[in-house]
């Protein structure tokens, strides 16, 4: 299923299975790790909007009226490889971090067949009044949004799916992009302020790109605040898919974002230790990567 996706190591050919001997090697399994990861990750997000989508729309068919959704699991109780999402030392899985963006209470949730749907999901019991949507679409070679749509939406009804209607160049400008293109959404308050988080889609088959047309990301400076919080300062020179932060061995704690696609070339983050070091952290006890680079050896 990983393959379906996106690039796997190619020492063992299309197919994976136990004849290949670099399965077992450290050069390949960090890796496919990293993709699996992320295939998890996407599996939950895709499965769990889908539901989302369908709330109080039925069809002829029918198909809808999904009521709720839920997975399997949170969290490890052993030491082994598990489709949990915070893992036995207690740090997160990118499908935790997936996990609660899509489960925000309210999302914007972007699916694409021949054309790019947009759906407006809130599970909040009061409605939002004169709110602003905004899908831009990038491609891989800068962060400037080569379209724009924006609409205004004067009410979405609480507890409810809401598709709003988006414009048909949107749709034809990545059909020609022939799977090179991300979609990202923004949901705007009356203020301007930002509800929830961003929503970006990925096409599906990122395996037809080429892995050095993705950004380089890095970390520009980190603060600390106290014992136990520090802030992040990301830049990245290209828009970068799947931007993943881990902490060094015997560091646990949480980002306030993680396991994301960098659509602008700088963005800041927390970073909250569940316990004190006892010392001040440095830039190297950080690893970041992402598509690009994330796992490989030479990276």
């Amino acid at each position: 299923m990983v393959s379906y996706n996106l690039m796997i190591p190619n020492e063992c050919g299309k197919i994976i299975n136990g004849d290949c001997v670099y399965l077992r090697t450290k050069k390949f399994m960090d890796r496919f790790v990293y993709l699996s990861q992320f295939h998890q990750a996407i599996t939950y997000q895709v499965q769990t909007e889908h539901y989302r989508r369908w709330r109080g729309r039925l069809t002829k068919d029918s198909r809808g009226n999904t009521m709720c959704a839920l997975y399997w699991q949170l969290n490890d109780l052993w030491a082994a490889p598990t489709w949990s999402t915070i893992d036995f030392e207690l740090s997160w899985k990118p499908a935790q971090y997936f996990a609660r963006r899509f489960f925000a209470p309210v999302i914007l949730s972007v699916a694409v067949d021949e054309n790019v749907h947009m759906f407006a999901i809130s599970d909040l019991i009061k409605p939002i009044s004169n709110a602003t949507v905004v899908l831009e679409v990038f491609w891989f070679d800068g962060f400037f949004p080569v379209y724009s749509f924006k609409r205004e939406i004067s009410s979405i009804p609480p507890q409810s799916s809401t598709e709003i209607s988006i414009d048909e160049a949107i749709s034809d400008g990545i059909r020609k992009r022939n799977n090179q293109y991300i979609l990202r959404g923004r949901l705007l308050s009356n203020n301007g302020t930002q509800i929830g988080y961003d929503t970006v889609h990925l096409p599906d088959k990122l395996f037809k790109i080429d892995e050095v047309n993705f950004g380089k990301v890095w970390i520009r400076e980190l603060q600390r605040k106290n014992d136990m919080l520090y802030e992040l300062k990301l830049e990245a020179d290209k828009p970068s898919p799947f931007v993943y932060m881990e902490l060094a061995l015997g560091l646990t704690g949480w980002f306030s974002d993680n396991a994301f696609t960098m659509t602008e070339p700088k963005k800041t983050l927390v970073l909250s230790l569940f316990k004190t070091p006892g010392r001040q952290l440095t830039q190297s006890d950080i690893t970041i990567c992402s598509l690009r680079d994330c796992g490989k050896a030479n990276a």
